[in-house]
């Protein structure tokens, strides 16, 4: 019997996928087994992604992607090299550059979460739009609060009516008194001391300024992060 050509498939998501650049290295012993139509990758494929779906994004400790992934940085990648992820994902994260490359998901310095609308209903637990959209993006690490978002509060102020009080001051008069039997046979001039004292005015009040306080510094909005690589299954 001479050469024969046979298709080499692994088994991916429970279904035959065709090979990626890498899963069999120079050298390396492999097994597979026949269906009848092709031969089924089952080593080392199923060490490194047997069973993993294209398009799964994993945590990964190492530093690098491993064979049959690629980190999940953003990068554009060609849409031939990588056809099944591009299959999957589309342009959902990016066009690239519009004709041969793609963009794998941004997941630098951000966690993932389920859409909002996810099986076509919308929970609002996120009411942005963003968060409506596979690839959306929305939060920021910091946050200046404004003046709607401070609780509603007043403030009071007041003095004492301390002021009210009196002066007294003297003052004279005089007469003149005259002789007897209806004739001025000479006079004499008296000045008589009266008292008095002013009115009670003097209350009065005070308007009080009371100063800002605080700041305008933005503070943290983010918890505890343990942070490694993503990975995305290709």
């Amino acid at each position: 019997m001479g050469p024969i050509t046979v298709n080499l498939k692994k088994i991916a998501g429970g279904a035959p996928i065709d090979l990626a650049a890498g899963d069999i290295q120079v050298l390396q012993p492999f097994l597979a087994w026949f269906d009848g139509t092709q031969l089924i990758l089952l080593y080392p494929a199923a060490t490194a992604a047997a069973g993993v779906m294209t398009g799964v994004m994993l945590d990964y400790g190492g530093a690098t992607a491993p064979t049959g992934y690629l980190l999940c940085d953003g990068t554009a990648v060609s849409r031939t090299t990588y056809s099944d992820l591009f299959t999957v994902i589309g342009t959902l994260f990016g066009v690239g550059d519009g004709s041969t490359t793609f963009n794998v998901p941004d997941r630098r310095g951000r966690s993932s979460a389920g859409l909002d609308n996810m099986g076509g209903t919308s929970a609002d637990t996120i009411t942005d739009t963003a968060a409506d959209i596979v690839g959306g993006v929305f939060g920021a690490e910091t946050h200046t609060m404004t003046t709607a978002e401070i609780a509603e509060h007043g403030h009071t102020g007041s003095t004492n009516s301390t002021g009210s009080h009196t002066h007294t001051h003297n003052s004279y008069t005089n007469y003149i008194s005259t002789g007897t039997g209806g004739t001025i046979s000479g006079h004499a001039m008296y000045y008589a001391e009266l008292g008095n004292a002013t009115g009670s005015s003097g209350i009065h009040s005070h308007i009080v300024t009371i100063s800002n306080t605080g700041s305008t510094t933005p503070f943290s909005i983010v918890d505890p992060k343990l942070f490694t690589n993503v990975i995305i299954k290709t």
